[in-house]
């Protein structure tokens, strides 16, 4: 009696205004997600190439080298067998004259209609990440025009970056370029700096994962088997080494109506923590999960993005990788599935 008699007092007590904060906190017994998106398969391989080149010593010629003297650039192979595309950036020589500088190299492909085989994808890493410098990539059309994508910016670590080449030209093209220059600061004088090159291709599908990593003296690889996305690292992996699975939207996401992030995950050892970013519109970069697991077991996270303030923005990219919390010399692996948006019913 005395336990109903206070359950009672409690009741009389509290405001009523607590009890319907808790309601509208816990989901309602009758609630359900609904999948807003979903990946299932986790593509980590461009499909169908019209076109691969793996050896740049193969039909690559060198077109265009603004600003180079004898020696200065050129193109060669590396001795862990990458294109090794390099120029030497002097800036301005005088005062009225646009110091941008680097070098072009051109490959005869046959004839590509993009409008079938619309990707063009390159794995890439840089000497420097000055943001001065740019890496772009381009084509020639069937009238002997070339054509340039914007051109992003370069990286320590090997990155895949991928051009949808429709919204540069529809038609058959007849050869594809490399552009390194640096051209987002002609006052860039750096010396001589490298662009190698591990593939590059025309793909009728692209790969919808690829992969990043903040450590260039590691080993990383992206993979992806029965619907489990796969992110592994070895090598020196010092604390705070992040190897990264990276997914485009495009469109974008409205995230009012995508609040909850679903994923199944399991890693490697308590070592080494699961780590998610969401890229947005009006944010940036927001880390929205960082955890370590004491055990090898499938663990399921759900995140509410709202919490972190993102209840209006566009979600225009996703990571789902791992953070090194201790420092290793072995190998650290993190797995993720049944990744899914989501809104409350």
């Amino acid at each position: 009696m005395a336990l109903i008699a206070l359950i009672v007092l409690l009741g009389v007590v509290i405001p009523a205004g607590y009890f319907n904060l808790i309601r509208s906190i816990l989901p309602r017994p009758q609630s359900a997600f609904s999948i807003v998106w979903q990946d299932t398969t986790f593509s980590t391989e461009s499909q169908n190439p019209a076109w691969v080149s793996s050896n740049l010593s193969d039909g690559w010629i060198v077109k265009w080298a603004p600003r180079q003297v004898t020696g200065s650039s050129g193109l060669s192979v590396s001795p862990e067998g990458f294109g090794d595309l390099y120029a030497t950036f002097r800036g301005y020589d005088t005062p009225d004259e646009r110091g941008v500088g680097g070098i072009m190299i051109e490959k005869l492909v046959g004839a590509v209609n993009t409008e079938v085989f619309p990707y063009l994808v390159i794995e890439h890493r840089e000497t420097s990440a000055d943001p001065s410098l740019m890496l772009s990539l381009g084509v020639v059309d069937e009238n002997g025009t070339y054509l340039y994508e914007k051109g992003s910016h370069t990286t320590l670590a090997w990155e895949r970056t991928s051009y949808d080449l429709r919204k540069l030209y529809n038609g058959t093209v007849n050869a594809v370029t490399i552009v390194f220059t640096n051209d987002f600061d002609p006052y860039y004088t750096g010396g001589t700096q490298h662009a190698y090159i591990r593939k590059i291709g025309m793909y009728e599908e692209k790969a919808a994962w690829g992969i990043t990593y903040n450590r260039e003296s590691i080993n990383a690889t992206l993979s992806s088997d029965q619907g489990n996305l796969r992110s592994y690292g070895s090598g020196n992996l010092t604390s705070g080494t992040i190897v990264s699975a990276q997914h485009l939207f495009e469109p974008t996401i409205e995230l009012e109506g995508a609040r909850y992030l679903k994923a199944m995950i399991k890693t490697s050892g308590i070592d080494v923590a699961a780590r998610i970013t969401a890229w947005t519109d009006n944010v940036g970069s927001t880390l929205i999960l960082l955890k370590t697991y004491n055990d090898s077991e499938w663990h399921t996270e759900i995140v509410d993005l709202w919490y972190f303030g993102l209840s209006n923005s566009k979600l225009q990219m996703l990571e789902l990788g791992w953070q090194q919390v201790y420092n290793s010399t072995g190998s650290s692996t993190v797995w993720y599935s049944q990744l899914t948006l989501n809104q409350m019913e």
